[in-house]
């Protein structure tokens, strides 16, 4: 049998097995990613800004920092911003600032808003927003034309905006553990006939 995962998920399952290995050796350090040579922290972010141009992926977890660090704007190559297991309280406003942004990944904080200037990543291609608090997500979300992968799976959502239809690239949506409506499911699913995985309550 073949099981279907994602690269979302893929780096999940390394962060867990990272964390047994750990455990098995009498270590119980929280797991940390594999930080690729083009990447930074919120650790090493100083130094980075001597070559901004340079960095393409910022990866960080297990922070109790509230907010993104506004400094993320300076990398103009930016493409993948990955920050799970934190404290954020919000995607902000300068989020869309990120012109090159392909990943976003935000998962397992405390998110209860999301900015519209989200609806300004013109090249995101996945979002993850999975396990946070939020809910409702913003109309310009729809606006994200070459979305193909959305993980928004355990939040507070009652609904999507009524422009999801507008998502074409869409193939894969992630949104079990909300607070919809079979009504609510059925327009999504007519909304996005292209869906290669659908996966609700």
């Amino acid at each position: 049998m073949i099981v279907r995962i994602s690269r979302h998920h893929a780096l999940v399952l390394a962060a867990i097995a990272i964390f047994i290995t750990g455990c098995e050796e009498g270590h119980y350090e929280q797991p940390v990613f594999p930080i690729p040579w083009d990447s930074v922290t919120y650790n090493n972010i100083d130094s980075a800004l001597l070559r901004p141009d340079k960095v393409e992926r910022f990866i960080h977890n297990y922070d109790t920092s509230k907010v993104l660090p506004i400094a993320l704007t300076r990398f103009p190559r930016l493409r993948d911003l990955t920050w799970w297991y934190g404290r954020l309280t919000q995607v902000p406003s300068f989020i869309g600032d990120l012109q090159s942004l392909q990943e976003l990944s935000l998962a397992s904080n405390k998110i209860t808003y999301v900015a519209p200037e989200i609806g300004k990543l013109s090249s995101l291609r996945e979002l993850g927003l999975s396990d946070n608090q939020i809910t409702r997500l913003p109309n310009e979300i729809c606006n994200l034309h070459e979305l193909s992968h959305m993980y928004i799976y355990n939040n507070k959502l009652t609904s999507l905006p009524d422009s999801i239809h507008k998502l074409t690239k869409l193939r894969e949506l992630w949104m079990r553990g909300n607070m919809m409506s079979m009504q609510e499911i059925q327009r999504i699913r007519t909304a996005l006939p292209k869906l290669e995985w659908f996966s609700h309550d």
